[in-house]
């Protein structure tokens, strides 16, 4: 309902005033509000800017549960149930056929490589705490959440 659909805005927007009131230089805690940023950024180029980036993002955020399910950082249910519920507010989770793949690769790989050539990664961690790493903090570079 329209009711239910504001008061959702409206309490997003709450918990995202209190996230950047607790960490006002992105710091840590406020990279939650990047999920889904990089990924969508790169779609919203391909679109030539014609997608609104909410559904850039709502993209970018189904793609990168994905590839937290392919990687092993998450579970089927993750993948599943945000699917759903993007789907149920008719939010794309697709990247559209007509958007030039090879363009979204090329603002993904120069995201990652602002990223890795400002980062430290201990190279004792483990393989998929590497990718947790940089699935994380890749948004980052990439993403603005303000």
């Amino acid at each position: 309902s329209p009711e239910h659909l504001s008061y959702l805005t409206y309490r997003c927007c709450e918990l995202k005033a209190q996230i950047v009131e607790q960490d006002e230089r992105e710091g840590g805690l406020r990279r939650v509000l990047n999920f889904g940023h990089t990924i969508g950024h790169a779609v919203e180029a391909a679109s030539n800017y014609s997608l609104i980036h909410g559904f850039a993002v709502s993209i970018g955020m189904r793609a990168a549960a994905d590839l937290a399910l392919r990687e092993g950082l998450a579970r089927e249910s993750v993948l599943t149930d945000l699917t759903d519920l993007l789907q149920g507010y008719r939010l794309p989770t697709a990247i559209p056929a007509e958007y030039d793949r090879e363009r979204i690769i090329r603002f993904m790989c120069s995201v990652i490589v602002i990223f890795v050539s400002n980062a430290t990664i201990d190279s004792s961690l483990p393989r998929k705490r590497k990718i947790q790493s940089l699935l994380f903090n890749a948004a980052r570079a990439g993403g603005d959440s303000k």
